[in-house]
């Protein structure tokens, strides 16, 4: 199953959350561009990934915000799909900055960028199962639209049975995860490492 979130109002004083020594940036060519910024290359990776074959269209129509502590990007919401006036946000905190309360400021911070460049529907995708997401997202001021279910197909069965062994897994229906994994063994019993790793 899976939650989509739409922004609602904000927390009142969300600013004065923001740690010590951390400060917020927006997330754009300025900053995309600053070679002194530890982590920046996982920010244009995360950008890579989400604007497959249109990255150059990222500092034209996209926006997010970092924060920053001691010249290092601690956390980073981004425009990870936009369409028209309507922007879906993408996140992930670096993981030596996790549960500080980071990812929730940069979510309010990139949805108040978002809302200056003009956005007026701002949404939020995360599987059920995903409780980081959904909590940050209902803390940074989104309110649950309603709850879906999605499908992926994948052509290749190892991959097939290795993903839905780890999704289970995560769920920790880990019965249902062991039955998937000896299924991808029993076609290939030398998968790729992704697989052996999680199995």
């Amino acid at each position: 199953a899976r939650r989509h979130y739409l922004f609602g109002e904000w927390p009142s004083g969300w600013r004065a959350g923001l740690p010590e020594g951390y400060s917020i940036r927006q997330l754009d060519e300025t900053l995309l561009a600053d070679e002194m910024l530890q982590n920046r290359d996982d920010v244009k990776r995360w950008i890579q990934q989400t604007w497959t074959g249109h990255t150059e269209n990222f500092p034209k129509r996209g926006t997010g915000a970092v924060i920053v502590h001691d010249d290092a990007i601690a956390c980073w919401c981004l425009a990870v799909a936009v369409a028209g006036e309507k922007v879906e946000l993408g996140i992930e905190t670096h993981y030596t900055q996790r549960r500080k309360g980071l990812a929730a400021l940069t979510a309010m911070a990139a949805v108040e960028f978002c809302q200056q460049d003009g956005f007026e529907v701002i949404d939020w995708h995360c599987d059920a199962i995903n409780f980081g997401s959904w909590k940050t997202a209902e803390k940074a001021g989104f309110i649950l639209d309603r709850e879906y279910t999605s499908y992926l197909y994948f052509f290749d069965p190892i991959v097939h049975f290795g993903v839905t062994g780890n999704y289970a897994l995560v769920s920790k229906d880990y019965q249902s995860a062991v039955g998937w994994y000896k299924k991808a063994f029993a076609i290939n019993p030398d998968p790729p490492s992704w697989l052996c790793f999680m199995a």
